[in-house]
Formats: structure tokens, C-alpha cells, sequence
């Protein structure tokens, strides 16, 4: 049983696409080994004891029911990381880090696919922006922090956290594939926020004034990428589609050569995520079934484009 563990445990913990020393690190750091031994374990030569196995399951957030094949009347184990977005501790960044990781390594593989159904701005299209990054982040640490909720002006958020994000941005234009589905009233949810902090005294006008004045930058951005169908960044296609139909929440799956993963919005600022088959069979299918029931944009339709762009421009342009 000891050795059928440590095999699938060390299965899974290829899945997270950390590099080798990377694991190596994270070994050495959460059972306290030296190189030498945590390297012993990753050849198989030393299994991982039962309570060691523990640890790293935590540590990477890998099911041990799972591996084990407990069947919890047909549950899915689905992972969840809280990191604080305005200043993390050592752990939190090691969550960015490994997530940035992650996407560095999937960006290396020959297929790679993304999909996202969004009635939110992703986070892999407003990280560009310094101002609507932080308005996530207010928005983020109002509803979490709520006892502690500091205004607009006065969030501190930090530099290591901005760069992570940016790093996220760019990474993600390494697919060769994406689609983004957007509910019509993405822009409409985000103005009426921004409306409802302003009149409680949390957003000052003259941030209300230059947050506009990136969203208009943003749509910008957007209608170039409709007009073009790539990322101006790297060349890699992508597809944009309206959806009438309300989106209940925002999801998203990556798929790429060795890597089947989902992520299912929380937070504003966090997912719920697996790597389990099902899952992700079920989230990409939710995808496309948006995708047959929504308008493309992208390099098509021009009527319904230059609509849906002025509808948004004229919608941010009304802000106070």
C-alpha cells in the first residue's frame, strides 16, 4: 500500500508541472530533508511514509482520497487557494509562484487550448491595466477583508503582487487557442459597482475619472483583438463571442499536451480548480455548449462588434 502511494503521489505531483527542483524545494522545505534525501524519494529509492504523503498532498493541494480511490458517493475533489492579494505572506507567493510555473510550463508544450465562459473581466485580459488590476483587488479585499476594507486611493497593494499578475498576462497569450465567451452585461456589473463604492464614499471621483479612462483603454484592446483574431503580444489566436444568455458564473478549462485542468471562479480574484478528467470534460462542454448559443465577434459579424463596443463605451463614458 506504502508503495502504491508514494507511486501515485508522485504521478500527481508531475501533474502539477512544477519543475524539478522546484519539487525538490518544496520537499526539502515542508518535510525538512536535505537535497540528497528529497531526491532519494523522487526516484523511488526512500517511499513517502504515510504522514509525509499527508504533508504534500496539503502542500500542493492533491487529494489523498483520490489517489487512495475513496469513493465519497461520486464526488469530485476540487482545490481552492486564498492567497491575500494586497501584501501576501511567504506562502501566499508561493502560491503565485507556482501558478506562474504552471503556465511557464504548459506555454512550452506543442497543444494548448483555453476556454472561458465570463460574466466577470478575466484576469487574463485587465492585468495589463495598473488601475482596474487594483480595482479588483479593492473589490476583492471589500467583500473578503470586509472588517478591514481600506478606500480606493488609500489600498497599498503590493509591487510583488502587481508583477505576478503581469507575469499571469503575458503567459496567458501563449496558447495557441483561446475562447472567451462574455455575457452582455460584463461592462454593465462592473459600472454599477463602481457606481454603488463611489456613493458610499470608497472610490473618490478623480479615481472614478482614471479608472475610466482605462476601461476605455481596455475595450480598446478588446475591439483590436475582435478585429485582428490574435494577440497582438504573440500572434496566438483568439476568439471573442457575446452571449444574451445570463452566465451564472465564470469558468474556464486549459487543455495542453499532458495537462487536462479547470478553474471555476471565486472571489473575484480566486478559483476553485481540478485536474480531475470528469471535471474538466464537464467545464469544456459547458464551454462550448456558450459557445453555439453566443454571437462571435472575432473577424465576423461586424455589426454586432461595433454595436457591443459602442454599447460599452457608452456605458463607461456615463460614469460620474
Amino acid at each position: 500500500m506504502e508503495d502504491q502511494l508514494h507511486r501515485l503521489l508522485l504521478e500527481e505531483i508531475k501533474k502539477t508541472q512544477l519543475k524539478t527542483n522546484e519539487v525538490v524545494r518544496v520537499l526539502m522545505e515542508s518535510l525538512s530533508l536535505g537535497k540528497e534525501a528529497a531526491y532519494r524519494r523522487l526516484r523511488s529509492d526512500v517511499p513517502f511514509t504515510l504522514q509525509e504523503a499527508a504533508v504534500i498532498a496539503k502542500k500542493l493541494s492533491i487529494s489523498l482520497d483520490d489517489l487512495i480511490g475513496v469513493d465519497l458517493e461520486k464526488s469530485k475533489t476540487l482545490r481552492i487557494k486564498l492567497p491575500d492579494f494586497v501584501a501576501p505572506d511567504e506562502s501566499g507567493r508561493h502560491m503565485f509562484t507556482d501558478f506562474i510555473a504552471f503556465y511557464e510550463s504548459i506555454s512550452q508544450m506543442k497543444t494548448t487550448e483555453t476556454g472561458m465562459v465570463t460574466n466577470a473581466l478575466p484576469q487574463e485580459i485587465f492585468s495589463k491595466y495598473d488601475l482596474i488590476t487594483k480595482l479588483n483587488i479593492f473589490r476583492w479585499q471589500y467583500y473578503y477583508s470586509y472588517e478591514k476594507r481600506v478606500p480606493f486611493k488609500d489600498l497599498v497593494v503590493s509591487e510583488w503582487v502587481t508583477d505576478a499578475l503581469k507575469r499571469q498576462y503575458v503567459l496567458a497569450k501563449n496558447f495557441k487557442d483561446s475562447y472567451y465567451v462574455f455575457d452582455q452585461r460584463i461592462f454593465i456589473r462592473l459600472v454599477k459597482e463602481i457606481d454603488f463604492f463611489e456613493s458610499i464614499g470608497l472610490i473618490d471621483e478623480q479615481s472614478v475619472q482614471q479608472i475610466k479612462e482605462e476601461l476605455l483603454a481596455l475595450v480598446g484592446y478588446l475591439e483590436e483583438l475582435t478585429i485582428t483574431g490574435e494577440f497582438t503580444e504573440t500572434g496566438n489566436k483568439v476568439s471573442l463571442y457575446i452571449t444574451d444568455i445570463e452566465v451564472p458564473f465564470s469558468c474556464a478549462y486549459i487543455k495542453a499536451d499532458t495537462v487536462e485542468y479547470t478553474l471555476m471562479k471565486a472571489f473575484i480574484m480566486t478559483s476553485v480548480t481540478s485536474f480531475d478528467r470528469e471535471v474538466f470534460a464537464k467545464i469544456r462542454d459547458w464551454v462550448f455548449s456558450s459557445i453555439r448559443a453566443s454571437t462571435l465577434i472575432t473577424k465576423s459579424s461586424d455589426i454586432e462588434r461595433i454595436a457591443f463596443f459602442s454599447r460599452q463605451r457608452e456605458l463607461i463614458r456615463a460614469l460620474r
